[in-house]
C-alpha cells in the first residue's frame, strides 16, 4: 500500500454524523465556519460535481514525444496542467475570500497579473530548474511514463511569508491559497528527482505574491477551517485506500504539460560610438572663423582666432570645440554645426 501523504490525520478531525458520513469539525481554536459553509445548490450548475468525481486517467505520453531537450532545458518549471470548472473555481474562490474577510476577486486577479490564468501541480518548481537544464532526457523519459492517475483532493490551505524586501510591513505579507492534492504517479516522479514528494498543491490563487517552501521547510499541507468552508463545492469526503487519507468527491482533470521559458534577459542598450575627431587643415580653420564671423560677429571671430593659436598647429575638432567652449557658452552650438559643416 502507498505510504500516507504527510498531512493533517483525518480521524483526528473527523466524526460522523447520524447517517455515517464523516463531517470536518472545529478543531481547538479555529473560528466558527458555519456563516462560510456552501453547498452544492450554490452552485451555477449543479451536475458540475457529478461530472468531475470520476477517475481522471490521460496519457502524457504523446505530449512528452512532442516536446524536445531544448524545451525542458529552457523551461524556467515543470508542472502538471489541470482544468478546474468555472463554477466550481468561483465558488472555491468566493468561500476562501469570504472566509479569510478579503476582497471579493482579489486572489484571482493576483494571481493572474501575476501569472496568468490556469492552473496546474507543480512537478519541478523554479528553485530547481537546474535539474531540467541538467538532465533533460531524463525529464522526457519519465514524463513519457505518466500514463494514468487519480489527482484527489484533500482540502484547502495557505502559507504565509513576510516580505524579504520589508519584512516589518505586514501589508506585504506574501500568503498562497492552495489545493492540497495527491497524486501516487506524481509522487513517485518528484522523488525520481531527489525532490520531497509531499506537499503536492495546485495554487488557487494569493495575496502580493505566491510563495514557495524552501528545502527543509513545512511542505504545503491542508488547513482544517479552510477546508470546511468548502465543503459543499468539493462535495463529500470518502476514505481513499489508494493514498491512505480522505479525499473529497472532486478530483482535478489533468489537461497537459505545463513548461514555461525562462524569462529572457533584458537587452543591454545599444552603445552609440561617439564621433571621432577630425584634423583640421589650415584652410578649413580659416573657413570656420569666417563662418564664426559672419553667425555670430567681428568680437566673436577675434576670440575665436586667440584660441586657435593656443592650439598650435596640429588642431582636430574634438580639441578645438573644446577650447572654445567656455568662452562661446550658449552659442556653442552654432560653432559644433560650423565646425561640422566645415569639414565634411
Amino acid at each position: 500500500m502507498v505510504a500516507p501523504i504527510k498531512v493533517t490525520t483525518i480521524p483526528q478531525t473527523l466524526t460522523p454524523d447520524s447517517t455515517g458520513q464523516p463531517l470536518v469539525t472545529q478543531e481547538e481554536g479555529v473560528k466558527p465556519i458555519a456563516e462560510a459553509n456552501l453547498s452544492t445548490t450554490n452552485l451555477e450548475t449543479s451536475g458540475s460535481i457529478a461530472a468531475q468525481a470520476r477517475l481522471n486517467k490521460t496519457r502524457i505520453a504523446s505530449l512528452a514525444q512532442a516536446l524536445d531537450v531544448n524545451q525542458i532545458q529552457n523551461a524556467q518549471n515543470l508542472g502538471i496542467k489541470v482544468d478546474i470548472p468555472v463554477d466550481v473555481e468561483e465558488a472555491l474562490l468566493k468561500a476562501i475570500e469570504r472566509e479569510e474577510n478579503l476582497k471579493p476577486g482579489i486572489l484571482k486577479a493576483t494571481k493572474e497579473a501575476k501569472r496568468g490564468s490556469g492552473y496546474h501541480v507543480t512537478l519541478i518548481p523554479p528553485p530547481h530548474c537546474k535539474l531540467l537544464t541538467e538532465d533533460p532526457q531524463k525529464v522526457l523519459d519519465e514524463l513519457a511514463k505518466l500514463t494514468s492517475w487519480d489527482i484527489n483532493i484533500h482540502g484547502i490551505g495557505k502559507l504565509s511569508k513576510a516580505d524579504p524586501k520589508d519584512p516589518n510591513d505586514p501589508t506585504k505579507y506574501r500568503t498562497t491559497y492552495f489545493a492540497a492534492v495527491d497524486a501516487p504517479a506524481l509522487r513517485k516522479f518528484r522523488e525520481k528527482f531527489g525532490l520531497d514528494p509531499l506537499g503536492l498543491h495546485v495554487t488557487l490563487g494569493f495575496i502580493n505574491d505566491d510563495v514557495h517552501p524552501k528545502d527543509g521547510e513545512k511542505p504545503k499541507e491542508y488547513c482544517p477551517y479552510l477546508s470546511n468552508a468548502v465543503n459543499g463545492v468539493l462535495g463529500e469526503m470518502h476514505w481513499n485506500s489508494g493514498v491512505d487519507v480522505w479525499t473529497y468527491d472532486l478530483k482535478f482533470n489533468v489537461s497537459g504539460i505545463d513548461l514555461p521559458a525562462k524569462p529572457q534577459p533584458k537587452a543591454k542598450p545599444e552603445i552609440v560610438a561617439k564621433p571621432q575627431a577630425q584634423l583640421i587643415n589650415p584652410q578649413q580653420v580659416e573657413v570656420i572663423l569666417q563662418a564664426i564671423e559672419a553667425k555670430l560677429g567681428s568680437d566673436k571671430a577675434s576670440l575665436a582666432r586667440e584660441v586657435v593659436k593656443t592650439l598650435g598647429e596640429n588642431i582636430d575638432t574634438g580639441s578645438l570645440q573644446k577650447a572654445l567652449g567656455p568662452k562661446f557658452g550658449k552659442d556653442m552650438g552654432i560653432v559644433k554645426t560650423i565646425v561640422k559643416e566645415a569639414v565634411s
